[in-house]
């Protein structure tokens, strides 16, 4: 089995899809997915994998195992159309980020839905915190997108900070360090903005 066919399989699984329904979404024929997933194809369309990425809710940079890219090089100017960019890949990366009811949703999960869900949201900031860091250092008060970037940054800012509180009255082990975690990122956030 190729990486790609094991992260496929290991991303479906976690999502609780079957084979037919990611098929069925993407367009593929069941067979070919199949081959997908066991690696009997080698090297996929990348139509393929886009379609794939989007029915497992990630992305194709995490199917074939590669670093995404982060913002454009921090010397660039940020105008409105590259401003839209990295906001729009901000808002793409963040599905538990961008859940206005993620807190309310982990307090009525399971444990393993809350520590995976967690894990999660580590790596959705881990992801995110290049994007944020170079907008914080390249957009000021009098830029026409700060307003725009302000606003993303204290939404982000805010989710930390509620599933901080949350992480802080969980009652598990791995809680302790979730929430060292989630403090650093607010710690980050802080200089960011």
């Amino acid at each position: 089995m190729s990486d790609i066919g094991v992260r496929i399989r290991v991303l479906r699984k976690a999502a609780g899809v079957s084979q037919e329904a990611v098929a069925r979404q993407t367009g593929i024929t069941l067979k070919a997915f199949g081959e997908l997933e066991r690696g009997e194809v080698q090297d996929p369309h990348y139509s393929t994998l886009r379609d794939i990425a989007n029915a497992l809710d990630t992305s194709v940079a995490e199917l074939v195992g590669e670093k995404e890219l982060a913002a454009p090089l921090a010397d660039a100017p940020v105008g409105a159309e590259e401003l839209g960019e990295v906001l729009d890949r901000i808002a793409a990366r963040s599905r538990h980020l961008s859940d206005a009811n993620l807190v309310r949703s982990l307090q009525s999960a399971s444990d393993a839905a809350v520590r995976r869900t967690v894990r999660e949201v580590r790596q959705e900031l881990a992801l995110l915190m290049p994007e944020l860091e170079y907008l914080g250092k390249t957009l000021g008060p009098q830029d026409a997108g700060y307003m725009r970037f302000n606003k993303a940054h204290s939404w982000v800012s805010g989710q930390v900070l509620a599933l901080k509180i949350f992480l802080m009255m969980w009652d598990e082990p791995e809680a302790k360090e979730a929430a060292a975690d989630v403090r650093a990122r607010l710690g980050e956030l802080a200089k960011v903005g």
